[in-house]
């Protein structure tokens, strides 16, 4: 749903055709394994950053808004912001996209992109954080289906890696 620029998230029963807004200004959302919580990128009322190396292309008036990375249980209606969420390079031209959050197959963990477009991992209550990237224009974030490996993608290269711990 777009209003005044921004979009909604909204929970839509498809058998009676009703939906009811749960979360406004939401740019990205990924649905958690069970399906009980959301992941989200929240726009804000700032400006966002552009990674440094993007910044001599794009003028200040556009750049994409701020982003902060969340949770929603949609159970309990409660809401978890975990932080300064940017956006993510995106094969083809060189351009900045908001990076949809990934969650681990056992929902235990988020993975989304920073504020300078570095990745990062957080238990989905909130309560841990750890910055996986640096500097690296990551396109591209997948879980093995066990949960026991993190596969980071570049433009031309692939990190596998072991699933952090907290």
């Amino acid at each position: 749903d777009k209003e005044r620029g921004g979009y909604n998230l909204w929970l839509w029963d498809v058998a009676r055709g009703e939906g009811e807004k749960v979360l406004p200004h939401v740019y990205q959302a990924a649905l958690s394994p069970d399906g009980s919580r959301v992941a989200f990128l929240r726009q804000e009322e700032r400006p966002g950053w552009v990674p440094a190396r993007v910044k001599p292309e794009v003028s200040p008036e556009d750049w994409p808004p701020a982003l902060t990375a969340g949770m929603l249980n949609l159970e309990t209606g409660k809401t978890i912001l975990y932080g300064a969420a940017g956006y993510r390079a995106n094969e083809g031209p060189r351009y900045w996209q908001g990076g949809q959050p990934v969650w681990s197959p056992d929902g235990e963990l988020v993975v989304y992109w920073g504020e300078e477009g570095d990745v990062w991992v957080v238990s989905a209550d909130g309560q841990w954080r750890q910055r996986l990237t640096q500097g690296m224009e990551i396109i591209q974030v997948l879980w093995s289906p066990d949960g026991g490996k993190l596969v980071l993608r570049s433009f031309d290269h692939a990190w596998i890696i072991e699933r952090p711990v907290h």
